[in-house]
């Protein structure tokens, strides 16, 4: 795990400058531990929440810089939305920073990236609000962690392709693309959105 709690917790502002300078010391160990280990970096699968899930974007893609190798897998948990929104993606996470990368959207638009960003994008209870939070935006935001952590030992978090949730997502639809969002999500899968339902409590997942 990478300890970055000492800027981190600074002001958000002064955070997220570091980031670039945090994703080249990340990006240079994980080369030189290619080199000198032989470690493949396609082994390699980060995990980051909010500012972290965009820092991880920022890794991938310093690692292909100095490596000339991608990294294998991303999954950002609910990407930090301000500051970032409409930037270029050489300044965010992006579908292009690792072999592939998948994102679960918890608070979309407010604390969270409003907007696919992966190659396969999780939107459970339509990505702004989760079941069994208060009215209160950082219990979103960080239910992508719960989420995250409930899928390393279950493939329940069921979900189908959606265009615009729920408008276009009808979640009993049979004839729709699955996925399983999470740690147990197939690399191989069909890119784009996909929707699902959760338990207000845990275990969240329902299927």
């Amino acid at each position: 795990m990478l300890d970055w709690s000492g800027l981190a917790l600074r002001d958000y502002l002064t955070s997220v400058c570091f980031l670039p300078k945090i994703a080249r010391i990340v990006a240079g160990f994980l080369c030189g531990i290619n080199n000198q280990r032989k470690m493949s970096l396609r082994s390699v699968h980060l995990v980051g929440i909010s500012l972290g899930g965009q820092m991880s974007g920022l890794i991938g893609q310093e690692t292909k810089s100095i490596c000339k190798e991608d990294i294998g897998r991303i999954t950002a948990l609910d990407p930090a939305g301000p500051l970032f929104q409409g930037l270029p993606v050489s300044q965010r996470v992006d579908k292009t920073d690792a072999i592939f990368v998948d994102v679960i959207h918890t608070n979309k638009g407010v604390l969270g990236y409003y907007g696919n960003c992966g190659d396969v994008d999780f939107y459970p209870n339509c990505g702004i609000r989760q079941n069994g939070c208060p009215l209160e935006a950082r219990c979103d935001h960080l239910r992508s962690l719960d989420y995250m952590i409930e899928s390393i030992h279950s493939n329940n978090f069921k979900a189908r392709s959606c265009r615009f949730c729920p408008l276009n997502c009808n979640l009993d639809n049979s004839n729709k693309a699955k996925e399983v969002m999470g740690e147990n999500c197939s690399t191989n899968t069909s890119s784009g959105a996909y929707a699902l339902q959760t338990n207000p409590r845990t275990p969240f997942a329902i299927g």
